[in-house]
């Protein structure tokens, strides 16, 4: 189970003993009745990706603001800050 059965690979977790399972902000409202179903396990969003394929390295972009997330129940955010002096300038978290 992965993306391509987001609710199998939730269950996977739930049943497994999982505390979390930790999501891009586009997959939750797929799993959004599964993880209602069970309160066990909690949901932690990522707020950021990277957008380095284009050829600039470590290149972090936002998609999802805090608020967005609490709003589709996430417990906990995430975001990914790359510590390389060559990325100081393209993180964009707007």
């Amino acid at each position: 189970a992965g993306l391509e059965d987001p609710v199998a690979m939730v269950k996977a977790a739930a049943d497994g003993g999982a505390d979390c399972v930790f999501l891009g902000p586009g997959i939750v409202p797929a799993v959004a009745a599964t993880l209602g179903a069970t309160r066990s396990v909690g949901l932690v969003v990522k707020v950021t990706a990277t957008a380095s394929r284009g050829g600039v390295p470590y290149q972090e972009v936002a998609t999802a603001t805090v608020e967005r997330c609490l709003a589709l129940g996430a417990d906990a955010v995430v975001a990914l800050l790359p510590f390389a002096a060559a990325a100081a300038l393209r993180v964009n978290l707007r």
